[in-house]
């Protein structure tokens, strides 16, 4: 089977030496890994290398445990490598903050919110119950204090605009999809140029929450169907998708989808994928399906 070897750092620190690559390619030959290929996709900040091996699952192994924990190891099929359909998270994904919490902080209850939230993302409680009772606490809540958020206190992640823009110019669909609230997703969304916007809603009256979410909600199980129908209705195979989320209620999407990354992930997302990309930005998604720097749309 071929399969590229992609050796990612953070951007711009230049950390990706000569040595350092050769260590990763005495890895490979210790598991019969035959290269074929190998080229920068950006100086010192990205290598690729297309192998023969059927150990791939030793070859992965390897890599987490013998390459520096700075340098992101992400084993890729060369097969379908360039897709044509992507579903990102939005909450610690597209985005550097839980949006819930920020709201959670303006009115006094960050901490406790926070902790809920934590759990919930760590799979440790139900995500539904847990999103339930945490949009409870924020009744009262006024319509300009979410604005107020939206403006001032939301950060979108590094890479986050070069990724969409280079993949809408190169044929590729995309959608955020987030347990997140439509007030922050739709805007957020529009401005990075989704194809597809698929969030929560909070109830307002009277320009106060109400502490309720409408219908439906957006769990694990939606973000899976919401991949599968995307793929549907743009005649996309599922093997063309690519998936992106920090927490598990992306596991499922991940799963499902042709390739499925945690992106600054929590270990209960970690341990269900393959793909982590613990230290570089999220035109790390870019680098993974082959693209120069030289490509990117800045």
């Amino acid at each position: 089977m071929l399969n590229y070897l992609c050796l990612i750092v953070k951007p711009n620190s230049k950390l990706l030496s000569l040595n350092l690559i050769n260590h990763s390619k005495d890895i490979l030959d210790s598991c019969d890994g035959l290269i074929i290929e190998e080229k920068w996709l950006e100086d010192n900040e990205c290598y690729e290398i297309l192998f023969k091996s059927n150990n791939t699952n030793k070859i992965n192994l390897l890599l987490q445990s013998k390459m520096p924990k700075y340098i992101d190891c992400v084993l890729v099929p060369k097969k379908n490598r360039r897709k044509k359909l992507l579903l990102a998270d939005m909450d610690s994904t597209i985005i550097k903050e839980e949006t819930l919490d920020e709201i959670a902080r303006n009115i006094g209850l960050h901490d406790k919110i926070s902790r809920i939230t934590d759990l919930a993302m760590d799979g440790k409680i139900n995500f539904v119950d847990s999103l339930n009772e945490r949009v409870r606490a924020l009744k009262g809540v006024k319509s300009n204090d979410l604005k107020n958020i939206l403006e001032k206190k939301i950060t979108i992640n590094e890479g986050a605009k070069t990724l969409i823009r280079t993949i809408t110019k190169n044929q590729c669909k995309s959608a955020l999809v987030t347990g997140g609230f439509s007030f922050f997703a739709e805007p957020i969304g529009k401005m990075l140029g989704f194809d597809y916007i698929f969030s929560n809603t909070l109830e307002i009256i009277n320009n106060s929450l109400t502490g309720k979410l409408l219908s439906p909600i957006i769990d694990g199980d939606a973000k899976k169907n919401a991949l599968i129908d995307l793929a549907k209705k743009n005649n996309i195979e599922i093997a063309e998708t690519l998936a992106v989320g920090d927490g598990s209620n992306d596991i499922q999407m991940i799963k499902k989808a042709g390739i499925g990354i945690g992106f600054k992930a929590k270990p209960g997302l970690q341990k269900k994928t393959r793909i982590n990309i613990r230290n570089g930005d999220l035109t790390s998604i870019l680098y993974i399906q082959g693209y120069k720097k030289s490509e990117f749309y800045l």
